[in-house]
């Protein structure tokens, strides 16, 4: 006989926990809302990290601690830049880093950037942070598991040369430990070129995270995949779309459920947990299986819906 559903679902988030312990889990949040040049300031940028900060930091059931905090307020690029170079460096291989920036974004000359508090609307090259040098600092660090937030501007175009950077990094230096957990994840808050909202991505990912359809209530961490699904379905009509990219080699562990354990609705089979349970067990297979295996359920149906129809 199986162990009950919630013995199950509790030592899941039991072995979640454990696995979230045997490192630090950071949330660096990078936000620039007032700029030298006024023309530049973004009004929801600073409440966006602040309200990005209290879910990672306070509300997601595994919580993280926040890290360089003086980032989250207007900072220079040379500071983003420096700071966030030396927190990396002394970090360790089994730490976790989410890394969240809300600014402007811009693609010059081949190149794409993000923008500190001093970066000009102009002739930005040696005066924003590069997406690629941001790239080969994630790839040159110790940690295996690291999530990065892109909100800005040709968010897409800055994620994937984060992306291939980071890549190129590791490759390179040929350090990572294969047989130790990894993740990498990149999500930005648009595709390529395309131009951001202010204060749209966060309010579509906190509705999202909270929504058991997209999360599930089963697995303790959020699926990447489902969780660009479901910020798209909140974006839908607003001219924003949400793309990732993503490599592992294992369960991606970056994006804690809030959800798992709780099941507030009744009849949602939008999640994983349709494939997982519902879907073979109806048909009395494992997960891998094809078929069916119940019989007669049509007869007994037509059998009863009989009986009750006397019965009036």
């Amino acid at each position: 006989m199986g162990l009950p559903e919630q013995v199950l679902i509790g030592e899941k988030a039991e072995a979640a926990d454990a696995v979230a312990a045997a490192g630090q889990r950071w949330f660096i949040g990078i936000g620039v809302g007032e700029y030298d040049d006024p023309e530049l300031n973004l009004n929801k940028a600073l409440e966006d990290v602040a309200r990005m900060s209290g879910w990672f930091v306070r509300d997601c059931r595994v919580s993280h601690e926040a890290g360089l905090q003086e980032l989250a307020c207007n900072p220079t690029w040379a500071e983003i830049s420096t700071r966030l170079n030396e927190f990396l460096s002394e970090r360790e291989p089994h730490d976790v880093v989410v890394i969240y920036i809300a600014c402007h974004g811009e693609k010059v000359g081949g190149a794409s950037y993000l923008f500190g508090r001093d970066t000009p609307k102009l002739r930005i090259a040696g005066r924003a942070v590069r997406a690629e040098e941001l790239g080969t600092m994630l790839g040159s660090s110790k940690p295996h598991n690291v999530l990065v937030l892109v909100d800005a501007c040709v968010a897409g175009t800055i994620a994937r040369d984060i992306s291939n950077a980071t890549q190129a990094a590791i490759d390179d230096e040929n350090s990572r430990d294969p047989y130790r957990q990894f993740s990498q994840a990149i999500i930005a808050s648009t595709y390529g070129l395309a131009p951001a909202r202010d204060g749209c991505f966060v309010e579509a990912f906190l509705r999202t995270v909270t929504n058991e359809v997209w999360t599930g209530s089963v697995n303790p961490w959020i699926n990447v995949d489902q969780l660009v699904q479901g910020l798209n379905e909140e974006l839908r009509g607003k001219a924003q779309r949400v793309v990732s990219s993503q490599w592992s080699n294992g369960l991606i562990q970056l994006i804690p459920n809030p959800n798992v354990g709780r099941r507030r609705c009744v009849g949602l089979f939008e999640d994983e947990e349709f494939a997982v349970h519902f879907d073979p067990a109806s048909r009395g297979v494992s997960r891998s299986e094809s078929g069916s295996f119940f019989t007669g359920r049509t007869d007994e149906l037509m059998q009863a819906c009989a009986w009750l129809n006397r019965r009036r």
